[in-house]
């Protein structure tokens, strides 16, 4: 009996055998990496749903960066909210003090303690997270109050508390010292 060649049977299985190697091949490569295929072209079918899926990843993650941002906001905004309530009680405190030692200033304990507050609240009022001043309202990019300085000395043209009393105290007076 002679032998003819390798009969179509035998062809066949060498072809299944080679793409269940290929097969077997592209399921190590998907376990080790944790990826069906490397381009959306090898996903098949599945391709136009994996786009939608990623596209949802990305908005989801943007959405968790801003939640993010907005909570470490709210807890510096809720720090300063509290230490201004502290301030208030420290100066009511100060004020019903019936201490009036002054020192080398001519200042009360209590009128120290309000200039200080006073500071410290201004500085609160300005508290910024990023670039961004947390009581601005809209305008983000500005400080919620002016400086302490351009409060109490004023700012070019414009009067500060310190003028704004003096003049009051001399119309008060009036020119000859004496009262209305």
């Amino acid at each position: 009996m002679a032998i003819d060649g390798i009969g179509n049977r035998t062809t066949f299985l060498a072809s299944y055998l080679v793409d269940a190697r290929k097969q077997m091949e592209d399921l190590q490569q998907q376990l080790a990496t944790g990826k069906k295929a490397t381009t959306y072209a090898g996903m098949g079918d599945s391709r136009g749903f994996a786009v939608g899926l990623r596209a949802q990843l990305v908005s989801l993650q943007g959405f968790g960066d801003t939640i993010t941002n907005v909570d470490s906001r709210i807890n510096i905004a809720s720090s300063a909210l509290q230490r201004m309530a502290d301030l208030g009680s420290t100066v009511k405190g100060a004020a019903l003090n019936n201490i009036t030692d002054v020192d080398t200033n001519g200042l009360s304990v209590g009128q120290t303690t309000a200039m200080s507050s006073l500071a410290e609240m201004v500085q609160l009022l300005n508290t910024q997270s990023g670039d961004r001043y947390l009581f601005s309202g809209r305008a983000t990019d500005t400080p919620a109050v002016a400086s302490l300085s351009d409060i109490l000395d004023g700012n070019g043209a414009r009067a500060g508390l310190k003028q704004v009393i003096a003049e009051r105290r001399q119309a008060d007076l009036g020119t000859t010292g004496m009262c209305r």
